[in-house]
C-alpha cells in the first residue's frame, strides 16, 4: 500500500524575483562571498581574486524534441573589469558525487562574451565555442540562454539585449552541438551533448583578479519559458523481494505509517544512475505510504580525504584530528597536539553543490567500525540543522556553529569503563537528553542514526548486523532551530588519543 504525492506547476515559472526569502542554493569557492537580497535584486559579492560564487536553482527540465527552453535574467550591473557574470546550466547524466556532470555556460564581462561547455565535474576538460568582443555595458542587460533538443544534437543559443530597449541586441550566439567535434575558439570538443534533462540552473560570478580585490554583480529576476518537468515517481518489485522507488532529478522519499503522518525521510541510501535515483524499501512494514519531496540525498564513499574538510569546533589555534582514507573507510586519528580540540567534519567532494541549502526534516547515519578502547570521554556525533555564520560553510575556519543539534555517542565514560552514553545537545551544546547504557562491545560494529523531524529529535544506536531494532534510543523535543546544514563531529579523548574508523555516512534531508 503506498501513496505518491507530487506538486505539478500549471504554468511557466518565474524562478525568482528576489522579493522574498532566498530560493536558491549557494555554491562557490570562498565562504566570504556575499549573496544579498535587497530592493528586489540579488547582489553577489566575491571579495577574493580567482574565486567564484553562484546562486543555483534545482529544477528538472526534460528537453522535448524541437521545443526550446529559455532561461532569462536581467544583469543590472558589473563591478568594473574584474567580474565575469552569467549563467550555467547543468545536465543530469548521473546524480552520484564525483562523477562526470556536463554543463554549459555563458559569461560576459566588460568587454567580452563567451559560450562554453565543460566536460568534467572536476574542471579537467572543456571548450569555448565563442569568445567575442563586447562593448562595455553601461546600462542593465537582459541575458538569455536557450536549449533545443534536435535528435541526438543540442542547439545552444545565447542573446544579450538592453533591458530597457530590448530591440537593441548586443550579442547573439548560437551553436549546434552534435555527436561530432564542433569548431571551437579554445579547447577541444571531445564528446557529444548530454542526453539527460537539465537538472540545475545557476547565476555565476567570477572575480578574475589575481589579487584579493572585491568584485560585484547585481541581478534582477530569473525566469524560464516553460514550467519544470513534474517528478514522476515509480514503484516496482525487485528480484530480492523488496520494492524500489525511482524518480528523475533531485529529491528524496518520505515515508509514513498512515496518510496523517508523521512523514519522515526514508533512511535507505539513494543511488543514482543515468537520470534516476532508486531507494530499496523493505516490504516488512504493511501499510506504509511514500511520497516524493524536494531535498538532498548524500551517501559519500570515503574515496579520498580531500573530499572532506575537518577542523576544530572552536576556532583558536588548536589542532583537530586528521582524516585518512583506505579501503573505502575513514580513520579519524588525533594524538598529541592533534587531540587538543573537539572537531567538526563536512563532506565537500566534487559534484556536491548544495552547500547553502538549509535542511528541515532530515535523517543522517554513520557506521562505526572500530575505535581505540583506551579512549575516555571521546565521542562521535552527527550534526543537523547547523546554522553557520556564512552560507558557504567551511568548517576548517568557521568551526561548529552556536545554533545546531547534535547526536553524540560517547564510547566510554572516564572513571566508568562499563558505561557508554547517548546524548542529544542543542544550541551552544546544551544537553537536551542523555541515556546511559552498558558499554559498547569493541568486537562489534555499530550504526549511529539521528533524526530531526519537526520538533522531535531522535538518536538511535544499532548493532550493524541487526538494523531492525535499536539497542538504545535517546529522544527529546526542541523547536528552536527549524532548519540548517549537516556535519560530523567528535569530542576529544581525555586519554590524549582519538582514533575512530567510520564508514557509510548517509544524509537524506528535505529542503524548503
Amino acid at each position: 500500500m503506498f501513496l505518491v504525492w507530487l506538486a505539478r506547476p500549471l504554468r511557466a515559472e518565474v524562478l525568482d524575483d528576489f522579493s522574498g526569502p532566498r530560493k536558491f542554493a549557494v555554491n562557490g569557492s570562498t565562504s566570504a562571498a556575499v549573496h544579498a537580497l535587497a530592493d528586489g535584486q540579488l547582489r553577489i559579492t566575491v571579495p577574493k581574486g580567482d574565486h567564484f560564487a553562484a546562486a543555483e536553482y534545482l529544477r528538472t527540465y526534460v528537453l522535448l524534441e524541437g521545443q526550446p527552453v529559455e532561461f532569462r535574467t536581467d544583469l543590472v550591473s558589473l563591478d568594473g573589469d574584474s567580474m565575469e557574470a552569467g549563467f550555467w546550466v547543468d545536465f543530469m547524466e548521473r546524480l552520484v558525487p564525483s562523477t562526470r556532470t556536463p554543463y554549459y555556460g555563458v559569461w560576459l564581462n566588460y568587454d567580452r562574451i563567451r559560450l562554453w561547455k565543460e566536460e568534467d565535474a572536476g574542471g579537467g576538460s572543456g571548450c569555448v565555442f565563442f569568445d567575442q568582443a563586447l562593448s562595455a555595458p553601461t546600462e542593465p542587460l537582459t541575458l538569455s540562454f536557450t536549449f533545443t533538443r534536435l535528435g541526438s544534437s543540442l542547439k545552444i543559443a545565447s542573446k544579450v539585449a538592453r533591458r530597457d530597449r530590448p530591440e537593441e541586441v548586443v550579442a547573439d550566439l548560437e551553436v549546434l552541438d552534435t555527436t561530432g567535434r564542433e569548431r571551437t575558439t579554445w579547447g577541444a570538443d571531445n564528446w557529444g551533448p548530454p542526453a539527460g534533462p537539465i537538472r540545475l540552473m545557476g547565476l555565476v560570478c567570477v572575480n578574475t583578479e589575481q589579487a584579493d580585490m572585491r568584485a560585484e554583480a547585481i541581478f534582477d529576476n530569473v525566469a524560464c519559458s516553460v514550467a519544470p518537468t513534474p517528478e514522476t515517481v515509480t514503484i516496482r518489485p525487485t528480484a530480492s523481494g523488496e520494492v524500489e522507488l525511482g524518480w528523475m532529478g533531485y529529491g528524496i522519499a518520505l515515508g509514513a505509517e498512515s496518510l496523517l503522518g508523521p512523514w519522515r525521510p526514508c533512511t535507505e541510501v539513494v543511488e543514482g544512475e543515468m537520470n534516476r535515483q532508486r531507494i530499496p524499501l523493505s516490504r516488512g512494514r504493511p501499510g506504509r505510504f511514500f511520497r516524493h519531496a524536494a531535498g538532498i540525498a548524500l551517501a559519500p564513499v570515503f574515496g579520498s580525504s580531500e573530499d572532506w574538510n575537518i577542523g576544530p569546533s572552536v576556532v583558536g589555534g588548536q589542532e583537530a584530528p586528521r582524516l585518512s582514507v583506505a579501503g573505502g573507510r575513514g580513520r579519524i586519528l588525533g594524538v598529541g597536539n592533534r587531540n587538543n580540540e573537539d572537531f567538526v567534519m563536512r563532506f565537500a567532494g566534487a559534484g556536491y553543490e548544495l552547500f547553502g541549502i538549509p535542511y528541515g526534516d532530515a535523517v543522517s547515519s554513520v557506521d562505526i567500525l572500530r575505535w581505540d578502547a583506551a579512549m575516555e570521554d571521546a565521542a562521535i556525533g552527527l550534526v543537523l540543522r547547523a546554522r553557520p555564520s556564512t552560507v558557504l560553510w567551511d568548517c576548517r575556519t568557521d568551526g561548529l556553529p552556536q545554533d545546531r543539534y547534535a547526536g553524540l555517542l560517547t564510547f566510554k565514560k572516564a572513571g566508568s569503563a562499563s558505561e557508554s552514553v547517548l546524548s542529544l545537545t542543542g544550541p551552544g551544546g546544551e544537553v537536551l537528553e542523555r541515556r546511559r547504557f552498558p558499554a559498547l562491545d569493541p568486537t562489534r560494529q555499530y550504526r549511529l542514526r539521528f533524526w530531526t523531524v519537526g520538533e522531535r529529535l531522535t538518536l538511535e544506536l544499532f548493532v550493524l548486523s541487526d538494523l531492525e531494532t535499536p539497542i538504545v534510543t535517546c529522544a527529546a523535543t526542541d523547536g528552536r532551530i527549524a532548519d540548517g546544514l549537516d556535519a560530523l563531529c567528535g569530542i576529544k579523548s581525555a586519554s590524549g588519543r582519538y582514533d575512530v574508523t567510520i564508514n557509510r555516512f548517509v544524509l537524506n534531508a528535505a529542503t524548503r
